[in-house]
């Protein structure tokens, strides 16, 4: 081909020209002028020789997917991210990094070879050592830079806890081969073949490595002396009893008593002759058997020899409870001389129990109407030996308190004055707080046991959970007011409201009313007259219990003095009939308005004569039944 010749304002020129052979040109330099090369960005390829060339910056070598970089920087060749340091016709080793992990990777047929005197892998920084590889000495492995095995030129050295999961095995010789072994060192272990049996040379002698017995347990805890004297062989069960076991009963004093006769029934069993020098002085005794290997074990305290317990509850009368009462009530106790442990037995009835360990009676009473006595006969029981007493248990009956909300308790009442609070009984299950309201004074009625209040001078005495909406009755269909009142007059010449949960009237009110006329009581469950009496009864105490239940034909019923006097069935599965309001439960008066309860003096009071005693609101309607036991436990505080 012909020249080509590239030339600038310089005097110099690149010249390229065909060469001899076919194909090649030849770059000739100028030998003067601009130079040829700048010192970046120059580019060769193809098939390119240089000799003897001097570089002296930076050389990028480009693969297919990876480089490697001369950087004279840092003085080092640098292989980026899985470029390889390859060895061997085929790549048979390979150094490289894959972005995460480094690996020596060695593919050929022969071995890859370390070669040191002495060879240590260390972390990055060379503080810690993880192994150490000596030519001529033990090889180390170390963890967190402390040694745990060594070899050596006897075997290994193990710092610490070592864990075989295969079989770690010893030698095997009778009896006689073991007797004949030469210089035997502490430590040396053998498997007996004669007793079969592991045994460890302690420096003097060879002892044999045995499962130990255990003992469990024995057939009789409390053994009678005329036992002992006819001859009282003792059951003792455990594991691992070996033939030739012997049994030793061993007095508090630490006095051995060797059976005279031991037979071991099975690896679970022993039958032993307890020996006639154990005595009631020494006991409690225990078991001990040993193995013809001379391994031992000892039940403590397994026996005692005969002893009663005694009694120091009276007999008789060993409490008076309550119907509603819970927990333990009382404790009956015996001691034994010996200390032995005492267990009580017996049967108390009407829901309560004796405790095995303690001797403490409890648990809820059945509810009762009149005064019933329980009577029982106890047994304490110690070591075998028993002695037994009677007792009775007086249970006096007390109000119905399953599903009670609220009970108003005149009782828990410190000061009777104006704007004084108590708190509800405290078989509650909402501690309500109630405020008494009265514009003179207020006392209690004599006779009542401070169990009712009445209004001394002024014109009203009146009861609130003053600031509270007890929510346990929002939105339900069957509950219970129960009071006990003193109607003062037969007449009170006009509207008037014993209690309950409302404003007097709004939908989802209830409470007891006196009509407008002043003469008959009422109970409504909605904004509008509800099943009303035809009269107020008699001047007195009375119990007077308003009940809505959605189970019965008649939804409203209104009890006085323990028999139903009036019923509907008003408001039956009607929405607005369904107790659902903010109000304060009230006695003597109702709430001041629609769903309020923070309210200094209720609404519509009864007059001065009126007096109040227990008063009861519940989540649920109680029962004919549960109506005639508050009757009967209660009516003889107010006189009837």
């Amino acid at each position: 081909m012909s020249k080509i010749k590239l030339t600038g304002s310089n005097s110099g020129y690149v010249e390229i020209d065909s060469a001899a052979d076919a194909g090649n040109l030849t770059l000739q330099l100028p030998t003067s002028g601009s130079a040829l090369l700048s010192n970046a960005g120059n580019v060769f390829t193809g098939i390119t020789t240089f000799t003897g060339v001097n570089i002296t910056d930076d050389i990028t070598f480009n693969g297919a997917s990876y480089n490697v970089v001369w950087d004279k920087s840092d003085n080092q060749l640098e292989f980026g991210a899985n470029a390889k340091l390859s060895f061997g016709a085929s790549s048979d080793m390979q150094l490289y990094h894959d972005g995460n992990h480094s690996y020596i990777a060695d593919a050929g047929t022969g071995n890859l070879r370390l070669r040191s005197g002495t060879l240590e892998i260390q972390n990055l920084a060379g503080s810690k050592t993880s192994a150490i590889f000596s030519s001529g000495g033990g090889q180390t492995l170390n963890f967190n830079n402390n040694t745990k095995f060594v070899t050596t030129n006897t075997g290994t050295i193990v710092t610490g806890i070592g864990t075989f999961t295969g079989r770690v095995g010893v030698g095997t010789n009778t009896t006689a081969e073991r007797n004949s072994l030469p210089a035997p060192k502490a430590g040396h272990l053998i498997m007996n073949a004669t007793t079969n049996l592991l045994e460890y040379y302690n420096g003097t002698s060879w002892t044999p490595i045995d499962t130990p017995p255990t003992v469990t347990g024995v057939n009789n805890s409390n053994i009678t002396e005329t036992q002992i004297a006819a001859g009282f062989d003792l059951v003792i069960t455990g594991t691992n009893f070996k033939s030739g076991a012997t049994a030793t009963f061993v007095g508090n004093d630490g006095t051995e008593h060797t059976s005279p006769t031991t037979t071991v029934n099975t690896t679970t069993q022993i039958t032993a002759r307890v020996h006639g020098s154990v005595s009631n002085s020494n006991e409690p005794y225990d078991v001990k058997i040993t193995n013809s290997s001379g391994l031992s074990a000892v039940l403590e305290d397994a026996f005692n020899i005969n002893a009663k317990p005694v009694w120091t509850t009276a007999s008789g009368i060993i409490t008076t409870i309550g119907g509603n009462a819970t927990g333990i009530h009382t404790t009956i106790a015996a001691t034994d001389s010996e200390g032995d442990t005492i267990t009580y037995s017996g049967t108390v009835g009407g829901g309560l129990s004796l405790n095995s360990s303690t001797g403490a009676i409890s648990g809820d009473p059945t509810d009762v109407t009149a005064n019933t006595t329980l009577s029982f006969t106890a047994t304490a029981t110690s070591s075998g030996q028993a002695t037994s007493r009677n007792f009775s248990v007086v249970v006096t009956p007390e109000p119905y308190i399953g599903n009670l909300e609220v009970w108003f308790d005149p009782r828990n009442f410190s000061s009777l004055a104006n704007n004084s609070t108590a708190s509800s009984n405290s078989y509650s299950n909402t501690n309500a707080t109630w405020t008494l309201t009265t514009d003179g004074t207020a006392g209690y009625v004599s006779g009542t046991n401070n169990q009712a209040i009445e209004c001394t001078s002024g014109s009203r005495v009146q009861f609130h959970t003053k600031g509270q909406d007890v929510t346990a009755f929002d939105n339900i269909n069957n509950f219970t007011f129960e009071f006990w009142v003193y109607v003062g007059s037969t007449n009170i010449g006009g509207w008037g409201f014993l209690g309950g949960k409302s404003d007097f009237w709004n939908v989802n009110d209830a409470g007891i009313y006196i009509h407008s006329n002043g003469q008959r009581f009422g109970f409504h469950t909605a904004n509008t007259y509800g099943v009303e009496t035809s009269s107020l009864p008699s001047v007195g105490w009375h119990h007077v219990v308003a009940v809505r239940n959605l189970s019965d034909a008649n939804c409203r019923k209104l009890y006085i003095d323990n028999s139903v006097a009036v019923q509907d069935n008003g408001g039956d599965n009607d929405s607005n009939h369904t107790l659902n309001n903010d109000n304060a439960l009230t006695i003597g008066g109702d709430c001041v308005g629609q769903n309020t309860n923070n309210f200094n003096v209720p609404g519509y009071p009864l007059p001065s004569t009126w007096k109040f005693g227990h008063t009861r609101f519940y989540t649920a309607a109680l029962s004919a039944t549960q109506i005639n036991q508050n009757w009967l436990v209660e009516k003889s505080i107010y006189g009837l």
